[in-house]
Order: structure tokens, then sequence, then C-alpha cells
């Protein structure tokens, strides 16, 4: 009885077998269909945006040819008023880049029957402007500038570049159709896709719930059959069941203890893979940010450049006929162009600051701030600073990167004791337990602690711009760049007293054994600062025959 009852129950777990069998591979035949329909799916997404870019391609191509054309015409017309053999130069530069644009968008509309065709129409308008370009200049050079001024008046340059401008606008408005179209048919494949993979995770979802109960149910038959199985094997060995309940109750404490140990084994890797996932994130999230900052500031310089330039060409075409106040708005465009292009160049600078390798070189940080101050006296000869810089500030760190911190800092020192009689800067070093701190001290003007949370922010300034230029983003990157070599930095100041920079770089094994020679050399009485200390006032008036300067 006992043997049938074990035969049945073994029986009774074939049948469940063959379901998980099967509800697997179903699973698996009905993914593998939902995989390849997504994957056709996703590669005509692909094809319609590689097409799609193709177009803008193009139309960037045409922007290209057009803008060429107009730096020809601006050159020429500049050649024409001045007689500047200067602008000759930049007019062919435009005239050779109109026809390479040109050439260009043959080879990219190669496979475009219609856009050859408005290529052939535009190309010879544009060679005749050129062609009448060049004939001004001709004419300029060979009769000078009142010859010029009657064939500018018969010239009927305004309506020709009309004609040129609607057989471009032709071009572009068939691209943009086609731009469009694409686009359009990759939103569709887009979607079809999403739909598909979204199918294929309810699917995914519904298969594993089915394979949880078919297991399930196995788990459960599997448990009643060993219950059987004790039981029957209680009743043929009933003198052994006291030694039997020993066992068992042993058997049951370490299965306990090992689901225990199991338990706190699952819960330590699913801490250490939410910690690695959360990295990630972070990494992922912070290197988006750096790239997007980065592309932002390098995409705008583009149309600031031509904001830039319109201007100035309005101011030099229509200077005559540009009254005051309209001139005092072409001036505050062009210099809050300048201003702009600053606050760019500021914002790459704090995107480079936390991109790229970093390489720990052997730096004298002595040598790069005497250099740096050294190229600021000559800059103002007439500024008389005692600069004072401790010789033998040597770090192994990334030599560019400190160059921007020095330069930031000692430029700041300089820049805020043009207002003191007797202005002075120092650079030395301190040790403060067991650190190596690096110092820039000034006698400027200081700041208020009390608005020291706004220092280190990007374009966050405690003076005015009409007091002190800058855009706020040199001690930004100062910190950002010390905390990439695994130090801090930190600022003291009081206003009228000066100010002082300390900061601090994580130390290499060269830079933990002067600490200790220097400590131990204190220690027995003969400790000074490593070094003497150069005065640079002397060395850069021996250079320019100037009293010294300081920082910008």
């Amino acid at each position: 009885m006992n043997s049938a009852r074990k035969i049945g129950s073994t029986a009774g777990l074939q049948p469940i077998e063959r379901k998980i069998q099967a509800v697997f591979a179903a699973g698996l035949a009905a993914l593998g269909v939902l995989g390849a329909v997504s994957y056709f799916g996703i590669h005509q997404l692909l094809v319609q945006s590689a097409w799609a870019e193709h177009s803008r391609q193009v139309i960037e191509s045409m922007h290209a040819v057009m803008a060429s054309m107009a730096d020809a015409e601006a050159a020429q017309r500049s050649f024409a008023i001045t007689g500047d053999e200067a602008f000759f130069e930049p007019y062919q530069r435009a005239a050779r880049e109109c026809s390479e644009g040109l050439r260009s968008l043959r080879a990219l509309t190669a496979d475009n029957a219609d856009q050859q065709r408005r290529i052939d129409a535009l190309e010879p308008l544009l060679a005749d402007r050129l062609k009448r370009l060049s004939e001004l200049i001709d004419l300029r050079r060979a009769r000078g500038p009142a010859a010029i001024a009657s064939a500018i008046v018969v010239d009927p340059g305004p309506p020709g570049r009309e004609v040129v401008r609607r057989a471009a606008g032709d071009f572009e408005s068939a691209e943009q159709t086609l731009l469009r179209q694409r686009e359009g048919l990759a939103r569709v494949r887009g979607q079809l896709a999403a739909a598909v993979l979204a199918s294929g995770g309810g699917l995914a979802v519904i298969l594993l719930s089915v394979a949880v109960v078919v297991i399930g149910r196995a788990f459960n038959s599997a448990r009643r059959v060993e219950e059987e199985l004790r039981s029957d094997h209680a009743r043929l060995e009933e003198s052994m069941r006291q030694r039997s309940d020993q066992l068992a109750r042993i058997n049951e404490s370490l299965l306990e203890n090992e689901q225990r140990l199991a338990g706190a084994i699952g819960l330590n890797a699913e801490l250490e893979r939410r910690v690695e996932e959360r990295t990630a994130e972070l990494q992922a999230a912070n290197q988006e940010l750096e790239s997007f900052g980065y592309t932002v500031a390098h995409d705008l310089r583009a149309p600031l450049r031509a904001m830039e330039g319109f201007s100035q060409a309005l101011m030099e075409d229509y200077g005559e006929r540009v009254d005051g106040e309209a001139r005092v708005y072409l001036n505050q465009i062009i210099r809050g162009s300048g201003h702009l292009g600053e606050l760019i160049d500021g914002l790459l600078q704090l995107s480079r600051s936390v991109r790229g390798e970093l390489r720990r070189d052997r730096v004298d940080l002595s040598a790069m701030a005497e250099g740096i101050l050294a190229e600021f006296a000559r800059g103002e000869p007439s500024r008389k600073v005692s600069c004072r810089v401790e010789r033998g500030l040597v770090v192994r760190a990334d030599a560019r990167m400190m160059e921007i911190v020095m330069r930031s800092l000692l430029g700041n020192a300089w820049k805020y004791t043009v207002r003191t009689p007797a202005a002075a800067i120092r650079v030395f070093a301190s040790n403060d337990g067991g650190e190596r701190m690096f110092h820039v001290v000034d006698n400027g003007i200081g700041f208020n602690m009390a608005h020291s949370d706004k220092l280190f922010q990007p374009f966050q300034r405690l003076h005015r711009q009409d007091e002190f230029p800058g855009i706020g983003i040199g001690l930004a990157t100062v910190q950002r760049i010390v905390h990439r070599h695994g130090g801090q930095i930190r600022a003291d100041s009081s206003p009228g007293q000066g100010a002082e920079f300390c900061f601090s770089l994580a130390l290499s094994s060269d830079d933990f054994a002067r600490t200790i020679h220097d400590a131990k050399n204190n220690a027995s009485g003969r400790g000074q600062p490593a070094g003497r200390v150069a005065d640079l006032a002397g060395a850069a008036q021996g250079e320019s025959g100037q009293p010294s300067g300081g920082r910008a």
C-alpha cells in the first residue's frame, strides 16, 4: 500500500512538469515573435531617422551657402567703401565657400532629381551675382570710389539678391517638406516599436504570473509527497521514532539557520545592487548635465557671433544714417554680445573643469604663480604691487587644471587690490593637522563673510559690475577642480582688510613624505617654511622697466 501511494504521488508530478515545460515553451515562442517584430520596427525607425537627419544636413548646407553669399556681399561693400585690400581676401574666401557649398548640396541631393533641378537653376544665379560683385571690386580698384558709386546706382543688385533668395527658398521649402514627411514616418515607426515593446512587456508579465502559479502548485505537491513519505517512514520504523524526531528537530533548526543566512546574504546583495544602481544613475545624470551645459554654451556661439556681426555691419554700412539714440542701442547690443560671449567662455571653462581625464604630474606651483604674476605685471606696468611667492610649492596634480586654479585666485587678488595704495600679494603653504594648505593672500578691498555662501556659486558676484568687471565663474571652477583632486577650499575676509583663499589637495606619496620631513624639522627646532620667498615686483620691473603687478 505504501509503495502504491509513493508511485501515485510520483506519477502526479509528471503532468505538472509537462505543464511547466509547455508554459515556458509558449513564452519563449511568443517572446521570439515579439523580438523579431520589435527588431523590424526599430530598424525602420532608424532608417527614417537617418533620412530625416539627411534632410536637416541638406537644409544646413543651403543655409551655409546663403551665409557665404551674404559674407561675399558684405566684404564687397566694405571694399567699395574703404578701398582696403584687407576686405578682398574675405570676399574670395566667401566666394569659394559658396561654390564648395553648392557642390556639397549636389552630392547630398544626388538621389533627388527635383532638388538637382533646383540646384541647376540656383547655380547660375549665384555665379552671376558673384561675377557682378567681382566687377564692382575691379571697378573700384581701377576708377576709385566715384565710379563705384555711379555703378551702384544702376546696379540691379537688390533684385538679383531677391531672385537668389527665392530660388534658395524654393529649395529649402521642398527639403522641409521632405523633412516633415520623414519625421512623420519616424514617429509612426517609433510608436509601433513602443506598442510592440509594451505588448511584449505585458505578455512577459502574464507568462511570469502563470509560471509562478504552476511552480507554486508543483512545490505544494512536492511538500505533500514529502509529508506522506515521512509519515510512512515513521510507521515502518516505530522503534526509531525518538531518534528520528531528534534528527528532525536538528534538521529544522539547521534549515531555519540556513534560511536566515540566505535571507541575510540576499538582503546584502540587494543593498549592494541598489547602491550600484543609484551610483550609476548619479554618474549618468552628472555626465548628462555636464554635456548639456557644454553643448548649450557651444551652440550659443553661432547666433551670438551673428548678432554681434550684423550689429557691427549696421554701424559700418549705415553709421551716417543712424541717429544718436539708435547708435546707443547698437553699441549696447555689441557690448551685451561681448559680455554674453564672456559668460559662454566661463560656462565652457566650468564644464571642462569636470570633464576629461585627471592626470597627476609634478607641478611647481611656485614657478606657475611667479609666471602668472609677472604676466599681470607686464600687462599693467603702472601698478606697484609687492608679490611674494614661497619657493618649493610642488604638488602632484593636473597641470592644466592647476593653471586655471592659480590664474583665477591670483587674478582676483590682482583685480581687488587695484584701489589699494600699497598693494601686496602673498603665496605660501602651511601644515594644518598634517594636511598641506596652499594660501593666496592679498590686502585688497575684501568682502563681507555674511555673503560667503555665494562665493563659489556660478554667476554669483559680491561686487557690482561697474566696480569690478567679471562674470562670476572663476571661483566656482576653482572649487570643482579642487574637489576633483580630493581637496577642499575655503576663504576668509573682511571689508577693507583683504582676502585669503586656502586650498588643499589629496596628498601623493611625495607630498606625504615632504609633510613628515617638515614636521620633524619643526619638532627639532629647525623648522622653517620650505624654500625662499621671491619678490616678483623687482623681476617684473627688470623686464619691463616698470613696477610689478599682481593678479587680475
